[in-house]
């Protein structure tokens, strides 16, 4: 049965074992039981989540009220998201979203020393944060202009049902000037789902494919990033890839084949034509760690199952070089090495 949007079946049911969110040291004690899963190929995970503990928990705590559990507690809870580095992955993009006034300055001080830690504890460039503002605060754009001169984030992160606010709303302006200037891309959950009855604001009335062209059209030198494929919106998403080429989409758990069917879901075909015609704007992403399933699902299905048959050059636009272009990361080298990712 194919329901029509994700509203009609979240929140999803409490799990009773952390197992598969790989969070070894509990269910190795626990169970004894231990996934060694590693990805053995160069791959920027670019879409991970941070917040300060305080914020983490009231995140989580609405995820595991209105939408599903959050798997990875415990494993964040212990080290952030450095058990991707551990397992393989060779960089990291961090994302974190202001939700009211006057917190923006401290995410953005928090990200950048988040960003040094891990550099510093793997001793290379293993992360890169993107800046977050309330759109409509009064000092939006000074606190990007110090999130990127002072702290050298690559970008902004925004969320459209978080800030309860279309992505065309006269209040995004500032920002994409700003970002225009800088020449930073923006990140912005514009897609409609999940959607939540708990939402301050029907994601329906808040985010629809117009909005996004719209900015594209007013904002011609903006680069936009979408993540979740633009989910349930993708056909028109692809449509708009066709148009613009400043646009650019996440897979951001939409391989992982944890949702069912619902009106818009991408079908198989679907997927081919993407990760075909447009493997030039398209990034790999986890969500990392507001997962009800294994990090690696995705990553497992499009490069190890490989269920939508792509190419091994495409591969690798996808799951890095798309990622080191886009938010001009510097890995300290040419680029990642094969012979050397397991052994990182």
């Amino acid at each position: 049965m194919e329901h029509k949007t994700l509203t009609d079946l979240l929140p999803f049911p409490a799990v009773q074992c952390c197992c598969v969110s790989q969070s070894s040291d509990k269910c190795e004690a626990d169970h004894g039981l231990y996934d060694p899963f590693r990805i053995e190929r160069p791959v920027i995970d670019a879409h991970t989540h941070i917040f300060p503990p305080p914020l983490m928990n009231a995140v989580w705590r609405f995820f595991e009220q209105h939408y599903w559990p959050v798997v990875y507690k415990q494993t964040y809870e212990h080290s952030q998201v450095d058990i991707l580095i551990d397992r393989g992955v060779h960089h990291v993009v961090l994302l974190q979203y202001a939700h009211k006034n006057g917190i923006a300055r401290g995410l953005n001080e928090y990200m950048h020393k988040t960003v040094e830690r891990m550099n510093a504890k793997y001793g290379r460039s293993v992360a890169t944060g993107l800046a977050t503002v309330m759109p409509g605060e009064p000092d939006a754009e000074p606190i990007l202009v110090e999130a990127f001169e002072k702290y050298g984030l690559a970008g902004v992160k925004l969320h459209s049902h978080v800030q309860v606010i279309q992505p065309n709303d006269p209040r995004m302006d500032p920002i994409y000037r700003v970002c225009t200037r800088y020449k930073k891309p923006v990140l912005i959950h514009a897609g409609r789902e999940p959607n939540s009855r708990a939402h301050k604001k029907d994601a329906k009335d808040l985010c629809h494919v117009d909005f996004v062209r719209d900015v594209l059209d007013r904002f011609p030198d903006l680069v936009l990033c979408i993540p979740h494929l633009g989910f349930n919106e993708t056909t028109e998403y692809m449509n708009l890839l066709r148009q613009y080429p400043n646009l650019y989409l996440d897979t951001t758990m939409q391989l992982g084949r944890v949702w069912p069917a619902i009106q818009g879901s991408t079908t198989d075909d679907e997927f081919e034509v993407l990760f075909r015609e447009f493997a030039d704007r398209i990034l790999y992403g986890t969500d990392f760690p507001q997962l009800p399933n294994a990090w690696y699902s995705e990553y497992r299905n499009l490069a190890v199952r490989n269920l939508w048959k792509v190419s091994e050059e495409n591969l690798d636009k996808i799951l890095y070089k798309n990622a080191i272009r886009l938010y001009g990361i510097d890995l300290g080298e040419k680029e990642p090495r094969r012979d050397i990712v397991s052994t990182l």
